[in-house]
């Protein structure tokens, strides 16, 4: 990431004025490569040399499972006014207990800076140690090779104490900036501001994931690019890593925002409490080889490679900022009302600012025939745009009191396309257990689509279910009301077997701007004897293709014959769809007596 050029010539100009820097940061040509770290500069930008300054932007002190993996990353700026070579200087690290390695470079590492400019340099290096082991120094090394024996020029050397990162397998106790939720922040190096905004965990997976959504904003005058990022979190035993849900680089635009989502899937059960935001950098291999040669030098000297087995790269990975998960208080308040149009997060990328999306249905209720209660949820989607447009994937879940999060499965149809002043309604599937309270409930939106398989906040409110008591004569299933006008249940015998149909007369009230088509909820009869046991069933009724109900007189098969008449009998209406788990969710609407 670059600065502006007029921040790197302030920030030089400042450091080159300074009268309080101690030499021995400004380190003379000639000095001993083998001496004492300097005590802690005041200053973060160090010269170098005539033309160059640098600053260190992380250092890594990582176990992992080839070792330790040691690296830094370095920010030369170039203060002349002509392109000038970066020193040909190693960069050794001095661990606590003497020993000095020296890092290798990336091979994309930049061999020249234009004038006025800088560029960012990673190095790394793997040594087969599982001590614990700390860093002290860091030193810049001019080395000879053409004198004998070779002549070694140290040209800079930092203290370093306390500035390492220690994630991943390392030991505990880490450099990484401690803030609270909601904070806002910024990374070394990078003009832009960070906020955590929400976090949120989807369990409809085979593992769960949670996601964390960062602000990103942009306050300069140029279009700059977010780093790649990603998070380690913990629930106290055991430690997660989560990747940035964007495919692609975030750019941020002059005086703009964006997102940055981070997914971390988790076992089952855990509950994430401390989150790490994680910087991470490339590092690439000279060749694309498997890992290249690094040496040590001073006391207790060893061996090591650089990125490790594998693939000829490697990442450079450094602890930036830590938070806790956000506390209960900073719940949701909002309240979403029936009907009512729900405030979106007015930077999602999903819904088209011309479409409204409300709340028209929230049902909880036990089946007589199931262990958990099933919840039904439905929006209306309005097309204001004036063009058509399609049905954003928008996924939904329920959260009780308690936090447990509850996936709603959607219709498996949906309508593909909204036209200008239309309204479609999709329909979600709850599984909640009988012990949640229908009055004390959250309900989720999110974007499905744009980071999938991971998703983005849309909105959250707390609502109220409404009324789940069969009402015989209204069946409200949204976009329609179908008003019973009477029903009867005929039968007849054929063969010494009794079959049965439903004679409804139906009154149909449409909303007047809904859309009604393959995707919309259907009715389903079920008939019963007087000793509770299960006649027959009706196919799925549905309001339009071949056998759709009419205003009026209908006729409706029940798929059963019996060798004796059931009579009394009892007739369950319910309302239908099929979601995407490919189960028939169904809401009981009637009981009525046939």
């Amino acid at each position: 990431m670059k600065k502006s050029i007029l921040t790197l010539t302030t920030a030089a100009a400042l450091l080159l004025s300074a009268t309080s820097v101690p030499m021995s940061v400004w380190a003379a040509d000639g000095q001993s490569a083998v001496g004492s770290v300097p005590a802690p500069a005041p200053a973060a930008i160090y010269k170098l040399s005539d033309a160059y300054t640098v600053e260190l932007i992380g250092l890594t002190n990582e176990r992992t499972e080839f070792g330790t993996r040691l690296g830094a990353v370095v920010r030369y700026t170039n203060n002349s006014a002509s392109l000038a070579r970066i020193p040909d200087d190693e960069l050794r690290v001095t661990a606590s207990d003497g020993t000095v390695y020296t890092l290798t470079g990336s091979a994309t590492n930049a061999r020249a800076v234009p004038a006025k400019s800088s560029q960012v340099l990673t190095y790394m290096l793997t040594v087969d140690r599982q001590d614990d082991l700390a860093l002290t120094g860091l030193a810049w090394v001019n080395v000879d090779m053409y004198t004998y024996p070779k002549t070694e020029t140290m040209n800079l050397q930092i203290d370093v104490t306390g500035r390492e990162w220690r994630g991943g397998l390392g030991a505990a106790g880490q450099s990484a900036k401690r803030i609270a939720w909601g904070d806002t922040f910024a990374l070394e190096g990078s003009p832009l501001q960070y906020r955590t905004v929400s976090l949120n965990t989807d369990t409809s997976g085979a593992k769960p994931v949670t996601t964390v959504k960062l602000l990103v904003t942009n306050p300069g005058f140029q279009r700059e690019t977010a780093p790649s990022l990603s998070l380690e979190a913990t629930d106290g035993i055991s430690v997660y890593s989560g990747t940035q849900a964007e495919k692609a680089p975030v750019a941020v635009e002059a005086g703009g925002q964006a997102y940055v989502h981070i997914a971390v899937p988790t076992d089952i059960g855990a509950q994430l409490t401390t989150f790490t935001l994680i910087e991470n950098y490339t590092f690439a291999v000279a060749g694309g080889t498997a890992a290249a040669s690094g040496s040590t030098a001073g006391a207790g000297a060893g061996t090591g490679t650089g990125a490790g087995p594998g693939t000829g790269a490697g990442v450079l990975s450094i602890g930036r900022i830590s938070f806790d998960k956000p506390a209960e208080s900073a719940a949701v308040s909002t309240e979403w009302k029936l009907g009512e149009r729900i405030a979106l997060d007015p930077m999602n990328k999903l819904i088209h600012p011309g479409m409204e999306v409300s709340l028209v249905e929230l049902h909880v209720a036990k089946n007589e025939e199931d262990s958990y209660q099933t919840g039904i949820v439905k929006l209306r989607l309005a097309n204001g745009s004036g063009t058509t447009l399609a049905a954003p994937n928008v996924a939904v879940s329920l959260v009780d009191r308690n936090g447990s999060v509850y996936p709603g499965s959607r219709q498996a149809a949906v309508t593909p396309q909204i036209v200008p002043n239309a309204a479609t309604a999709l329909s979600y599937s709850f599984k909640l257990p009988l012990t949640v309270s229908a009055d004390d409930l959250k309900l989720q939106l999110f974007d499905a689509q744009t980071i999938a398989p991971y998703q983005s906040l849309l909105a959250e409110g707390k609502v109220e279910a409404q009324s789940s008591l069969p009402d015989n004569m209204h069946w409200s299933l949204y976009p329609l009301q179908v008003n019973n006008n009477g029903l009867i249940v005929q039968n007849s015998l054929v063969n010494g077997m009794y079959s049965y149909q439903i004679k409804l007369d139906a009154e149909i009230v449409q909303q007047p701007d809904s859309m009604l088509d393959a995707s919309t909820s259907r009715l389903q009869f079920d008939l019963y004897d007087s000793a509770g046991r299960l006649v027959g069933s009706t196919a799925n009724v549905g309001f339009t293709g071949a056998g759709h109900l009419v205003n009026g007189d209908n006729v409706i098969s029940v798929n059963a014959s019996t060798n004796q008449l059931a009579y009394p009998v009892t007739v369950r209406v319910y309302e239908t769809f099929v979601d995407s788990n490919n189960e028939t969710a169904k809401r009981l609407l009637a009981i009525l007596q046939g």
